[in-house]
């Protein structure tokens, strides 16, 4: 379709197309129009001085304060560029007031302070909690230098004072001046691990003396008082654990220890009986009873067997033990036999001397297996194998080889003709 056919259409639909077609178009204008005013009318625009002038961007207060804030400042940092500077009360209430000033701003602009406000807060804040700080942390390390003097002294009331002290001046700095040097979280860690390892010193000091006592009875053989001091040594350590969590875990590792070693008496008790009966049965076989001993030496055996089962971890745990209390059963044992040896060996020495030798007799060669008196003959004789010193004597045909018949069975006899030493 042409465009003067759509301009002047023939058919009624045509018609209706072109009046639909030109409705939209005229839509179009009038919304592009319409956006145009728009972007005009609240886009930006050109302001004037008198404009800006009647436009308030900030409160007049926010604008006095930071001025006074940064003469504040200034004052202080003056102060401060002078030799041998001693920041002393004066210099700290500068560097308060100049916080102030910007507090208040922070506080009335909100969200709206500018980025240069909040960074010169920071700083102020920073050195301020800095300075105020300082003579607490002084205090604060004297006491720590005053805790371990008086613990190298073994004062210990007076350690426990000074580290307490010097726990609080930390946690009043961490708390009042969060923006110091001086605080320090891990520091306040450490001292108040510091004073629950002081407070809990009686208990561990008595669980140490404990297991002290119970490695001196288990020295010498006293099995039951060893036993008792490593319970009670046990006692501490729990009670030391109920009241000091912080320090559980080197309670745990310490009662760990005490548990193995208290298992380790009921080892060293039978050990001690396996001392005893290997004692008893070497004196037996000393005194000519190895029958006695053996017994003595089996029973200590069961008992290393145990040791071995029961208790695999004791120091008094081990094969060898076994093995050797297994060697020395045997030697006792074997002493009879190895006592009638040496008195054959002794009076074979003796009779040896007084024997009067004879040379060897010459022995005749062994008889072969088997032999045959060969000839032509029919009807050879041949002697085959021996029967009781006797020799047992077949005929062969020549005419009817493998098949033979015994004779007569009697003694040796020789051969009546020899050919080359064979019948």
């Amino acid at each position: 379709m042409t465009f003067r056919e759509f301009l002047h259409p023939r058919s009624r639909r045509r018609r209706r197309f072109r009046n639909r077609v030109l409705s939209v178009a005229a839509l179009l204008l009038l919304l592009f129009v319409l956006l145009l005013w728009l972007q005009r009318a609240t886009g930006p625009r050109k302001v004037s001085e008198q404009d800006i002038a009647s436009v308030q961007l900030e409160p007049p207060e926010v604008a006095a304060a930071r001025s006074q804030g940064k003469a504040l400042a200034a004052q202080f940092e003056s102060r401060a560029q002078q030799p041998g500077f001693d920041p002393g009360e004066e210099d700290r209430a500068l560097l308060r007031s100049a916080l102030e000033h910007y507090r208040s701003i922070l506080i009335r602009m909100g969200s709206a302070t500018t980025i240069e406000d909040r960074h010169r807060h920071g700083e102020l804040a920073a050195r301020y909690d800095t300075l105020a700080a300082e003579v607490l942390y002084d205090e604060s390390r004297e006491a720590e230098s005053a805790w371990r003097l008086a613990a190298v002294n073994g004062d210990h009331d007076a350690a426990l004072q000074a580290l307490k002290r010097a726990v609080a001046l930390q946690a009043e700095i961490n708390r009042d001046f969060p923006s110091a040097r001086q605080a320090s979280p891990n520091r306040l860690r450490m001292l108040e691990r510091e004073v629950q390892r002081l407070r809990s010193a009686p208990l561990l000091t008595g669980a140490l003396d404990s297991v002290s006592e119970a490695e001196e009875a288990l020295r010498n053989d006293q099995f039951d008082a060893a036993r008792a001091a490593f319970l009670r040594a046990q006692n501490h350590l729990r009670q030391l654990r109920d009241e000091f969590p912080d320090l559980a875990g080197e309670t745990a590792s310490r009662n760990e220890r005490v548990a193995v070693q208290l298992l380790d008496v009921g080892a060293r008790e039978i050990a001690h009986r396996v001392r005893g009966l290997v004692a008893e049965a070497r004196r037996l076989d000393s005194d000519g009873d190895p029958g006695g001993a053996a017994a003595l030496y089996t029973d200590a055996l069961a008992l290393q067997q145990r040791i071995n089962t029961e208790f695999p971890g004791s120091t008094v745990a081990s094969p060898r033990n076994v093995e050797d209390l297994e060697r020395d059963r045997q030697t006792v044992l074997s002493r009879p036999l190895a006592d009638r040896l040496q008195k054959v060996l002794k009076d074979l020495d003796e009779a040896l001397p007084a024997a009067t030798l004879r040379p060897p007799r010459q022995l005749a060669p062994p008889m072969p297996w088997r032999w045959r008196w060969r000839q032509a003959s029919p009807g050879a004789a041949c002697w085959t194998r021996k029967q009781s010193s006797a020799y047992v004597f077949s005929t062969r045909s020549a005419t009817t080889p493998g098949r033979s018949r015994n004779l007569s069975s009697g003694t040796c006899s020789p051969c009546p003709v020899a050919r080359g030493g064979q019948c």
